[in-house]
Order: C-alpha cells, then structure tokens, then sequence
C-alpha cells in the first residue's frame, strides 16, 4: 500500500517502520524539494508542478490538486490514497472519480462538529460539561456576560474569536458579524487539547497538550496562536489527571453515539478547580499528530498510524489489541511553533533570504545548524529543534501566513502561562526573524 501526504503538514516525516509505503507531496525544484532530498535524506519523492504562478505554500490541499498535475503523479506512482487534513465536496467527488482514497472523515460530519454551534448543542445534549454560553440571533441581543468570548460557528485558531469587556465594543463586533453566533461566559484556565481516536466501543487516548500564544494581543483581544506544548503527567496532579482522563472517556463514547469515529481533537479548558470545560472538537488530523506519530509514550495504543489506516481503508487489516483505559504517563514536553513573517511586513513583499530547513540544536544559548544521516536521530537530541521552512527564494506574498514550523524535543513555553520561556525567546527570534525583505 502506497500512501501520499503533503510533506509540509509532517504528518508522517518521523514515522518509524512505514518508510517504503510513504510518499511526500512537495512543489517541483524548490526549497523544499532540495531540503527533502539532502536534509531528510527521503527516497519517495512526489514533486508537483503548478498550473499557475501562486506560492505553494499559501495553497490549500484542495487548491494544489486543483492547480498542479498531482493527478498524474498520483498515478504514476500508483499511489492508493492520500491524506488530507480538511476534506469538502470537491475532494470528495475528486476522489471518488479518479479511485483514491481519502485518509480522511467524511465532509459533512467533519463540517458538522467543527461548527461551533453544533457542538455547543451536542455539549447540552449530552450533559457534558461546558462554560456558560448563549446563542445570538439578532443584532439586537445584548452583551451577555461580563466577559464574553464571541466565535462564529467555523472560526479557526483565533479568527473569527472575539473577546469583549465592553458593551460598546461588542454592540460594534456584533453589528458586523453574520448571525447566528456563538457567546461564552470567559473563563481562566488553561487552553489545553488531546487527540482522542474513537473505533468500535473503544478510546484511544493521547497525552495532553496546551495551546501556546504570544503575548501581543491582537485587535480580537487575543494573542495570536503560536503553537502547541506537551505538558508532562506530573504537571498535573494525579485526580485532575484523571478527571482529565475520564473527561476524555466520556466524550469519545458521546461521540460515537453521534456517529464520529476516527480520529477527533478536543480542545478544552482547565479551570482553577481543576474541571474539564469542552470548547471545540475537529475531527481530522492537527498539528500535534506528527510528534504523536513519532513518540509511543504519547499515545496507548502500539502504532498509531495502522490504527489509522484500518479505520479509513476497508481493506486494511490489523490485529488491534484495546487500549488500555488511561491517559498515557508521559514526560515529553517538547513543542510545536509556527513562524510567520514579521509583523512590521509590509505587503506585498519578496523574501530575499532565510534561515536554511534542517536541524538545530540549541547550546549555551546559541542555535546551531548540524547535519544528521538519519532523521530518526533528531528524537535523541539533547535541545533538538527541526525547523521546515515553507518558502522559497524571490516569492512575493500580499499577506501575512505561515513560513515554517518549530518542532522541538524540549520545552519552549511556560506550563502555566504558555508564554516563551527564555529559550522559547531565543528559538522564536531566531526563526521568526528569518526573512530579509
């Protein structure tokens, strides 16, 4: 069985053991393609060439299978199926017509829980626990609580969320929004999220993760989404560890009354009291699956990737033995960072240099680049960085977005604040200042 993945999501970049039946989707004779060659030392090469001048980087899966000849390569490689992270109607229908399969879950039912509305919904349904929350309706409607986060039913990351402390600001921000939306009581606590994969009666379960952002507020009131940070078990003390862990339990069984199985992420909040707020739930793969995929003490289940595939090709056959009922006791803490250009950018503008794709350590507070054979040895690292970087040379941009991905296998956050710690500072201003425009 042959497998296609986007290399720049790094989905399966350090899966062990699966090496020949993975293959990377990347943009023909670039940065990339140089970096998956000499750096990654990867043989299964799908490179693609664009039907239209835009950066590969800025395009969605949908988009890059519309404007490249990824079709052909597909079959040229007699690839089986190819994983998606958001799927929809057109690559549904794509797929369906051409014969490949989709590592993914069904469109609707994915737009269906990511629609923050339905879930609140599900949430009172199911008598799972939720914050304070109200549906709004009408321009009309006043500010419901002292504190109030406003979503719209698909925002992602921090758009489309909105926090508010005064009647006048929400009265404006409501005034411009599409109807109906969705209201929250703000709470303290910690953002933090699992990836929970739900199959027959039973639930797989992941470590912990925290949602990282920078301090900076934006005009939303938030700081912008910088990435996710493995939080070891003994952050937490051992009953709201549990509480966690049965939190989980109950949510995948809820889940899979509705129909969803597979792999599904929660996100939700840890208040002061140590209970479970559920906030979101995005059933697909996400950020944090790369490192679960590479690290077994992440997850309870033996090979995370078969589980995957048996749940989405029917003719893949695995002994699977049930899990057993427990978070994963995990020390890891390492971290995912993403890197977008500069705020003081101005658009449109051409990136003339950067930092190089490769791997990194980080020694008496200098970064240095170092080569490895094998990419598997990044894991044994001591203050081991991998840094991707999704631009190329002469590129011009007319908005800001994402140009590389951090992965460390150390912490670059506070626990309980989720700001850069000191190294976490060092690492982002290395990276992040990258461009020379």
């Amino acid at each position: 069985m042959k497998i296609a993945y986007f290399l720049r999501s790094l989905d399966f970049l350090f899966v062990r053991g699966n090496e020949n039946e993975l293959f990377a989707i990347l943009p023909e004779n670039s940065y990339e393609e140089e970096t998956a060659r000499k750096e990654l030392n990867l043989k299964n090469l799908i490179p693609v060439k664009l039907k239209k001048k835009v950066n590969f980087s800025e395009l969605t899966c949908e988009e890059i299978i519309k404007y490249s000849n990824i079709l052909k390569k597909l079959k040229d490689f007699r690839i089986d199926c190819i994983l998606v992270r958001n799927s929809s109607s057109y690559l549904k229908n794509w797929s369906l017509k051409n014969k490949i399969t989709l590592l993914s879950l069904p469109y609707q039912l994915q737009k269906k829980f990511e629609n923050k509305i339905y879930f609140e919904r599900f949430l009172r349904k199911t008598s799972l626990n939720y914050m304070k929350s109200e549906i709004l309706n009408s321009k009309k409607d006043i500010m419901p609580f002292l504190k109030t986060v406003i979503q719209i039913p698909n925002s992602n990351g921090g758009e489309g969320t909105f926090i508010v402390k005064e009647k006048k600001s929400f009265k404006k921000i409501l005034s411009k929004l599409k109807l109906p939306v969705l209201a929250r009581e703000y709470k303290e606590g910690l953002p933090l999220s699992s990836s929970i994969f739900i199959k027959k009666g039973e639930i797989y379960l992941t470590s912990i993760e925290r949602q990282c952002y920078l301090e900076t507020k934006n005009k939303n009131g938030l700081g912008d989404f910088i990435g996710i940070q493995w939080l070891p078990h003994t952050f937490f003390t051992e009953k709201i560890y549990r509480n966690i862990e049965n939190s989980l339990l109950s949510i995948g069984a809820q889940l899979e009354k509705f129909n969803l199985s597979g792999l599904v992420n929660i996100d939700f909040i840890l208040d002061k009291d140590g209970n479970v707020n559920f906030i979101e739930c995005n059933p697909r793969i996400a950020c944090a699956t790369n490192q679960i995929m590479a690290n077994k003490e992440l997850r309870n289940s033996k090979d995370f990737l078969k589980l995957l595939l048996s749940h989405y090709l029917k003719n893949f056959k695995y002994d699977i033995r049930k899990p057993k009922k427990h978070l994963p006791k995990s020390l890891f803490c390492g971290v995912q960072m993403f890197i977008d250009l500069p705020n003081s950018t101005k658009f449109p503008v051409k990136i003339k240099k950067f930092k190089p794709s490769g791997f990194y350590i980080l020694a008496t507070g200098k970064i240095k680049k170092i080569n490895l054979k094998n990419r598997f040895d990044f894991l044994k690292l001591k203050k081991g960085l991998f840094y991707y970087n999704e631009i190329n040379k002469e590129e011009v941009y007319n908005k800001n977005c994402q140009i590389g991905t951090v992965i460390s296998n150390f912490p670059l956050y506070v626990f309980e604040s989720g700001d850069l710690n000191q190294e976490g500072k060092i690492v982002y201003n290395f990276f992040h200042e990258n461009s020379r425009l």
